[in-house]
């Protein structure tokens, strides 16, 4: 492995861990946000199937990625629909 294809590892392993950190931080405000609404809020809905990851076959690398993606947002997703089942 030459030094440019160590530099790029290193980039991209620095993204994956960046958009692990950010799954990570948007799961635990989705949780907060569940919890705390969970006394004046209408029962949960059941998850849209819409929201499933992709089937298409990505390099490793990509595919960890579009996880981590997908995570987010349906974090994202949870905390709309926590907000939208508020009975205030």
């Amino acid at each position: 492995m030459n030094n440019a294809e160590a530099v790029k590892e290193s980039i991209a392993s620095k993204l994956l861990n960046m958009a692990k950190n950010v799954t990570e931080q948007s799961k635990d405000i989705s949780d907060r946000v569940s919890d705390r609404l969970m006394p004046i809020s209408l029962k949960e809905m059941p998850p849209d199937p819409s929201q499933l990851i992709g089937q298409e076959e990505w390099p490793k690398y990509f595919s960890e990625v579009r996880e981590e993606l997908f995570a987010i947002k349906n974090n994202l997703v949870a905390i709309n629909n926590a907000i939208d089942r508020l009975e205030i």
